[in-house]
């Protein structure tokens, strides 16, 4: 599962340095959910629920709150939950076992003070026990990390994947 998806376009944020969810939500309609909205359309749909743009940025960033809303949105058939830097390499298993996971953290080297950051995770890397192919909208190509890269940088963590994927968490 997964290594299909990689044909899909990696969508960068470009200069919109806020614009990693819609980056990413872009990615995923187009590749997972089979709807083609760009970045922008995706801004455009969410604005009442983004930061207001800054740093000459035409995007918004988004907290935590509203980007739980937009991904629980019926549209998206997305489960989405918190982890913790103990369960992560557990919850990623569980939500990739269906398809690629929309990954936030929290990276201390965005910005003044650090901020939110969105990954999709796409597949893992074949014979690879602990390296992930990850879509990533600062990049223009995909790139291999490992789960330590997050871990590193993070203590949580918001994942969202469809919903038949996250069921088993319920009892989180």
């Amino acid at each position: 599962m997964g290594l299909e998806h990689l044909k899909f376009a990696v969508v960068q944020q470009g200069s919109e340095g806020m614009a990693c969810w819609a980056a990413c939500l872009s990615w995923y309609g187009k590749a997972v959910r089979h709807f083609n909205y760009s970045m922008q359309e995706i801004a455009a749909m969410y604005a009442h629920l983004a930061e207001a743009p800054k740093n000459g940025n035409t995007i918004g960033g988004m907290d935590d709150a509203p980007r739980a809303q937009m991904l629980r949105e019926a549209k998206w058939r997305l489960d989405y939950s918190g982890s913790a830097r103990n369960y992560i390499d557990r919850d990623i298993k569980l939500f990739m076992s269906s398809s690629p996971t929309l990954f936030t953290y929290w990276d201390a080297t965005l910005g003044d003070s650090g901020g939110s950051h969105m990954n999709v995770i796409v597949s893992k890397v074949e014979n690879s026990a602990d390296q992930y192919w990850v879509m990533d909208p600062d990049y223009d190509k995909y790139q291999i990390r490992t789960l330590q890269y997050y871990t590193e940088k993070s203590t949580k963590f918001h994942l969202a994947s469809l919903r038949s994927a996250s069921v088993a968490a319920s009892n989180w």
